[in-house]
């Protein structure tokens, strides 16, 4: 799913050793930690940026969850989990209603 490289990054030694715990009791690797760690942070970054987008009208459902990196059924769930109301646009009701007729062919 990645293409990895190699960075190198200066952590405080209180969080390393906080880190080295974690992977402690998880059974992995410090690396192992710190990459799952950025890449949730990097997630929920995108996710909070789409969300904002969407909420002040700058962008559709559907953009909302492509710059999200979901789609958007994961998407609409989101922003009902953090209280937003969402509007089906026409073209997404469109879609909804093909797949619904597949469905119940």
């Amino acid at each position: 799913m990645y293409e990895y490289v190699n960075v190198g990054v200066k952590l405080p030694k209180k969080i390393v050793k906080e880190i080295d715990e974690e992977a402690s009791e998880r059974r992995v690797d410090r690396s192992t930690v710190i990459r799952q760690a950025v890449i949730e942070e990097a997630r929920r970054y995108r996710v909070e940026k789409a969300v904002q987008a969407y909420v002040e009208k700058e962008v559709s459902l559907s953009k909302a969850a492509e710059m999200a990196g979901v789609d958007y059924r994961e998407f609409a769930k989101i922003l009902s989990q953090k209280g937003y109301r969402f509007d089906v646009e026409t073209s997404e009701a469109k879609r909804l209603a093909k797949e619904l007729e597949k469905i119940l062919a």
